[in-house]
């Protein structure tokens, strides 16, 4: 028989914010002169930035025309969108966060919600108090009965030390939702060593960082020393660029990050492309890294795109592309036909970055390109790209 997940009844009644905005809407219909100061959800006000519309429309007017019309994206996002992420969000700020490791979504929320299902179900966590209620919600959902509250008060400026915390897991959300306070780098500090020394892990929320102005706090965990083998991070473009009805934020998980069976054993590291010989007949993330690359390149992997199997029609895919770059024609990537697919990619978001060509996307499911006016056009980018 069907039955229910027992556990949503152990969450409250309603969403917290939910129940903050039937309030409101009571006492104004109670006072309708009153000025009502909202210190609930963080929606934004201001409407999307003209550049922003301009874009939109011309990606409506993409799907209107065979030549330009597209399907599925990239299960990691656009690569020109994680490339200028790394460079802008990260790099720009001395921190090492690589494209590959950017995974685009639909928002933070979703993310800091459905990370917790690739945990243990008996992996104990830790919160600030008071918290983003998403934090508490999702790990009840999924029935983790212990859930540890770390005080944030007037006493340690609304920042817990991980002194004394047992959790597997921790949530920290700095520039903080809902006390508006910071951490400094040594206090982030504090919780990698911690988070490292027990084989922890910490889920950073930073979806506010770009309200940081201070000079010396921190934008994300990753400028702590370790981090990147023991903290996931989330942002969001909410509250940047007002995407709230929009949607779009990412994660970054370090190649660096090592999970742990029930063991103690430590999972093995998911390969990243260049690591190893790819022929046919290869599995694994790394494969579907190839594929995806070879896909934005213009040369389709069949059907079933990137799935993360090396079968013949991805090592035709690679074929093509050997021959295209004057390559040894074998069908396996090794470190010269990954060099020169690194490069072409490279290449594809110089252009973008250039404003010649600010998003392309070339593969099975057709072509994305905003800048240009028609297919003679797009095809001549395009092998430029591929070729240049």
């Amino acid at each position: 028989m069907i039955r229910v997940n027992e556990n949503y009844s152990r969450i409250k009644p309603t969403y917290l914010f939910a129940e903050i905005a039937a309030r409101v809407a009571a006492h104004q219909k109670a006072h309708p002169d009153a000025k009502v100061i909202r210190l609930g959800i963080g929606d934004v006000t201001e409407p999307l930035a003209p550049a922003v519309i301009a874009a939109m429309h011309r990606a409506v007017d993409d799907e209107a025309a065979r030549g330009t019309f597209h399907g599925y994206g990239p299960e990691q996002g656009y690569a020109f969108l994680r490339d200028r992420i790394a460079e802008v969000d990260f790099h720009a700020r001395g921190v090492d966060v690589k494209a590959d490791e950017i995974f685009v979504s639909d928002g933070a929320k979703c993310d800091c919600g459905n990370f917790q299902e690739l945990l243990a179900a008996d992996a104990k966590v830790a919160v600030g108090d008071p918290v983003y209620p998403v934090y508490v919600d999702t790990n009840v959902m999924a029935g983790r009965h212990d859930i540890q509250l770390l005080p944030c008060t007037k006493a340690n400026s609304f920042v817990p030390s991980p002194d004394g915390c047992d959790a597997d897991v921790v949530y920290l959300c700095y520039p903080n939702n809902p006390t508006g306070a910071t951490a400094s780098l040594e206090q982030l500090q504090a919780w990698v060593d911690w988070a490292n020394a027990g084989r922890r892990l910490i889920l950073f929320d930073a979806a506010y960082e770009a309200f940081i102005r201070t000079p010396g706090v921190p934008h994300s965990i990753f400028e702590c020393r370790g981090a990147r083998t023991c903290a996931v991070e989330m942002r969001s473009f909410s509250k940047t660029a007002g995407f709230t009805g929009v949607r779009c934020g990412y994660t970054v998980v370090p190649s660096e990050l090592v999970a742990y069976a029930a063991d103690g054993a430590a999972e093995p590291a998911r390969p990243h492309l260049g690591d190893r010989l790819l022929r046919n007949g290869c599995e694994g993330e790394d494969v579907r890294e190839l594929q995806a690359a070879l896909i934005e390149l213009g040369h389709g992997c069949g059907p079933w795109g990137v799935d993360g199997d090396f079968g013949d029609a991805t090592e035709e895919a690679l074929r093509r592309f050997q021959r295209a770059k004057g390559l040894e024609v074998d069908g396996e990537a090794g470190p010269a036909t990954v060099e020169a697919l690194e490069a072409a990619r490279r290449r594809i978001n110089e252009i973008a970055r250039s404003n010649v060509l600010q998003a392309l996307d070339c593969g099975a499911q057709g072509l994305i390109v905003p800048a240009v006016e028609t297919v003679d056009e797009v095809k001549k980018l395009i092998e430029y790209a591929k070729f240049a």
